[in-house]
């Protein structure tokens, strides 16, 4: 496979907390999903920051993706002193997608709210969204636009904003939540799997959310050409980090 185009782009937070990674037949896109709890547990600068970079230099390319995955999660882990003395909902969190590509087939592999999206031969494009994050993420919104009619300060809506996202974060990885991404390298066998005959695919785009957010879900051919989606991106202002990778199949 042959990367087109790959980005990684700083929104208006602190840390630019997506990472993205191409080894050899292997190539990822993680998003550090935002800390809600304490985030200087154990670094000075951002838990969720430097755990993003210590998963980038320690997942390796020598399994298949869920082997990489719970590989880089549990060597990361050995930089966490006394990691168990804490819940696992306020440590860092992240979504996934991934591809590795084989003789004759692509591994995908998704997890929580990032994106696979594929080009085939034909023409047709497929969006894989993991959609057990949609009735979490509803009720944040519902809960935000009741919040919004209040009658109360900036202040107040603000720390109410953050009570909800904090309750939401409390539904990761358990019955009636959402799964996602976090230390606990079991939770990877969680993630969507699919493998697809390379000689259907044309081209495959892998991003954080930060990409259909700002530019819209994949929904036509322009979207897999690196000008055309290098133009789209300019055009429009990212709030949120935005990564992805277009992939060509070689």
């Amino acid at each position: 496979m042959k990367i087109l185009s790959s980005k990684n782009i700083k929104g208006i937070g602190h840390f630019n907390n997506d990472i993205c990674k191409k080894e050899g037949n292997f190539a990822y896109v993680i998003d550090g999903a935002t800390a809600q709890f304490n985030d200087n547990i154990f670094f000075k600068t951002s838990d969720l920051y430097e755990y993003m970079q210590l998963l980038k230099n320690n997942i390796p390319n020598f399994g298949c993706i869920m082997t990489n995955l719970k590989k880089g999660i549990e060597k990361s882990n050995q930089e966490l002193k006394n990691i168990t003395k804490y819940k696992e909902y306020k440590l860092p969190t992240f979504t996934i997608s991934a591809v590795k590509e084989y003789k004759h087939y692509y591994e995908v592999y998704l997890l929580c709210d990032c994106l696979i999206s594929i080009l085939y031969q034909d023409g047709t494009i497929e969006n894989i969204i993991d959609h057990r994050f949609d009735k979490t993420e509803q009720k944040c919104r519902n809960e935000f636009e009741k919040i919004k009619n209040l009658k109360v300060s900036k202040l107040e809506k603000s720390n109410l904003r953050k009570k909800v996202l904090k309750e939401c974060r409390r539904h990761a990885n358990i019955a009636g939540g959402y799964p996602v991404g976090s230390t606990n390298p079991k939770r990877i066998k969680n993630g969507i799997i699919k493998r697809i005959n390379k000689e259907d695919v044309k081209r495959i785009i892998i991003c954080s959310d930060g990409l259909y957010n700002t530019i819209g879900m994949p929904s036509e051919k322009s979207y897999f050409s690196k000008t055309s989606l290098e133009n789209k991106i300019n055009n429009n202002k990212n709030y949120d980090d935005l990564t992805y990778m277009l992939i060509s199949n070689s």
